[in-house]
């Protein structure tokens, strides 16, 4: 944050101090000659405003590194099928009340070939074509259960889950709208983050797809691992080979491919999408 008093002393303007610069505040001052009495109740109005100021800037800020983090179709070329981003709490029905069937895909994947094939799935009814994670070659990345997202010593968790469950990855999902429109899906996942909330959280640990776990319970089509590759963002000892063979990569976890803890060995299967000729892309810092 910045203070600037104008050279006539007459105006007094506070801007933010980062890139993203702008005048939050400016305060005119009518009288040439400032009285004690006037400078005194100035300061008393500025040490009122300075924490709404304070706040301000933080979402001017946060404005611009929203804008950076969030990296669209426009600079990264993911070919044919529709980008979705973080719908995971929202009601696809009302989103989409034309569509019979969407492709999900989250904000840190690679689209490496044509996902058309996936219309052709057929889901035998059920509602979510996920990739399980349970099961795989990866014993790291692919040895989730519900164990590993839920509270089992809260009573409610343990009465309707099984701890050895398998569970399903969220970032490349088909979503039949069809079957769905048919279920209380959506009534569910609401009714277990009420529960959640009354319990101060304590079900599950934080994230979307706990609840969806349980919404989703007995509305999932298992789709084959090659689909939907996870873990780049965690496991740096990913296997190169099926990097390659994967339909669609996930950088799921904290080593995002343009951050300097992004795994470099990684890396070149994201950046070789990326235009670094774009203004937004070079204002961004992103990692070649």
């Amino acid at each position: 944050m910045q203070l600037h008093v104008s050279p006539s002393m007459r105006s007094i303007t506070i801007s933010s101090s980062n890139e993203f610069t702008t005048d939050l505040m400016k305060i005119k001052l009518a009288a040439r000659h400032i009285s004690s009495r006037t400078l005194f109740h100035t300061i008393l109005i500025l040490a009122f405003l300075l924490p709404f100021v304070f706040i301000l800037t933080a979402l001017v800020t946060l404005e611009g590194v929203n804008k950076c983090s969030s990296i669209g179709p426009p600079l990264i070329n993911f070919g044919r099928i529709l980008v979705l981003k973080e719908l995971y709490d929202l009601d696809f029905l009302a989103l989409f009340p034309n569509l019979d069937k969407v492709v999900f895909l989250d904000d840190d994947i690679v689209v490496q070939r044509d996902l058309a094939p996936l219309w052709d799935v057929d889901l035998g009814g059920k509602v979510n074509g996920a990739v399980e994670t349970c099961r795989g070659d990866d014993e790291w990345v692919m040895s989730k259960r519900l164990r590993n997202y839920f509270n089992f010593s809260h009573p409610l968790i343990a009465k309707h889950l099984d701890p050895e469950e398998c569970a399903w990855a969220y970032g490349m999902n088909v979503f039949d709208l069809q079957a769905w429109r048919k279920t209380d899906i959506r009534e569910t996942y609401h009714s277990w983050l009420r529960e959640n909330l009354k319990s101060n959280l304590t079900m599950w640990k934080l994230g979307t797809l706990p609840p969806a776990l349980i919404a989703f319970k007995g509305h999932v089509h298992i789709l084959d691992p090659s689909w939907h590759m996870l873990g780049l963002g965690y496991q740096k000892d990913t296997n190169i080979e099926n990097v390659r063979k994967a339909a669609v990569i996930h950088y799921n976890g904290q080593s995002k491919p343009w951050l300097e803890i992004g795994f470099e060995h990684l890396r070149p299967f994201w950046t070789k999408y990326v235009n670094y000729s774009n203004d937004f892309i070079n204002n961004c810092h992103i990692l070649e």
